[in-house]
């Protein structure tokens, strides 16, 4: 009878320890899928900014399944094939689901967890309005919700890396939050983090710096000497930003010996930014480390938004900062340019 005893607590004992580490991965692993009509086949791309890692999901017949460990909470970012993203709320032992359409990708469905509940009821309230409207929208959630991972995501994306960053008043708002979660770390460090959004800004001097290029040749303040000077935060899945790099190539090819242009890529590696520079023949040096948002440099230049960019003079004072249209940069940067340099142009036709 004992020996029976035992041999069924032994199997139990080796049942025990062959389901643990099952059980434990469960509690660490993330899982999304998704169910999207009119799409057949695709890829999604997925950033994590934070950790500056990018992994590939492959549709089938409009289907995914995408699993992966997380030690902590964490936004990641969903890329569609049409360059839109969207904010996904990930942890450890969370699955959530992604229903939606691919001829309507900004109203799909993120559901399984309340923080992608509440973004996607959130995103699909506003769809319809305007920037300034959603903005004092997110204002209005923020302050409602201090201690919701959701209200930190909104200040960041609407506040300090939208469009036209409000720095007052995510100031205001980060303050809110703090004062709901004196513990968060988070929300501590970006009340630092947002004094380093002045740099930059007009009349600033640009940080001295020394990095390596995608050439592996070492590039320094020195490189930014000439009389009109600009760096521009780009990455491959934002057209806006190569717009913008595009044309201050153009700007700097017009004229070579006034204009010096640098690029800071924000891309997950090396190799995708230089796939740009071959395609469309960019010439300027581009600094990419794979850090994404969290790139140092960027950050001392407070370029923390996309687009953004700076344009300095000879001695490093910042002249204009985040200019977004093509025209006003070519408009604002022909300003600059000494007027003897026009007139050699004339000359020579």
């Amino acid at each position: 009878m004992l020996v029976g005893s035992y041999r069924h607590i032994f199997i139990v004992a080796v049942l025990c320890l062959i389901l643990m580490p099952s059980c434990s991965s469960d509690k660490s692993k993330f899982v999304m899928e998704g169910n999207f009509r009119n799409m057949n086949q695709a890829e999604f791309y997925v950033f994590d900014t934070h950790k500056g890692t990018k992994d590939t999901i492959h549709v089938q017949r409009g289907r995914f399944r995408y699993e992966r460990l997380m030690a902590d909470t964490a936004v990641l970012t969903l890329m569609f094939p049409n360059f839109s993203t969207l904010p996904i709320f990930a942890y450890g032992g969370s699955s959530i689901k992604l229903k939606g359409d691919a001829s309507h990708l900004k109203d799909t469905k993120v559901t399984g967890s309340d923080e992608n509940d509440e973004m996607t009821e959130f995103r699909l309230d506003t769809n319809q309005l305007t920037p300034p409207e959603v903005k004092r929208v997110a204002a209005d959630y923020i302050a409602e919700h201090p201690t919701s991972s959701v209200s930190m995501h909104m200040l960041h994306t609407y506040f300090i890396q939208g469009v036209e960053p409000d720095y007052r008043e995510a100031r205001r708002l980060c303050a809110i939050i703090h004062a709901a979660q004196p513990t968060n770390l988070q929300a501590a460090l970006l009340n630092k983090q947002l004094e380093e959004l002045n740099k930059g800004t007009k009349g600033t001097r640009l940080p001295i710096f020394a990095v390596l290029d995608t050439q592996r040749k070492l590039r320094t303040n020195k490189d930014l000497r000439k009389d009109v000077n600009i760096v521009c935060l780009y990455a491959n899945w934002n057209s806006a930003s190569l717009t913008l790099l595009r044309e201050a190539q153009r700007l700097q090819r017009k004229y070579p010996k006034h204009v010096a242009l640098m690029a800071i890529c924000i891309d997950a590696t090396a190799r995708e930014s230089k796939g740009l520079l071959k395609r469309d023949t960019i010439e300027c040096p581009v600094i990419c480390t794979g850090d994404m948002w969290q790139t140092e440099l960027a950050r001392k230049m407070g370029l923390l938004r996309m687009p953004s960019n700076v344009i300095a003079d000879r001695y490093g004072k910042v002249l204009h900062q985040n200019i977004i249209e093509p025209n006003t940069l070519r408009e604002e940067v022909s300003k600059l340019i000494p007027k003897k340099a026009d007139e050699e142009k004339e000359k020579k036709k």
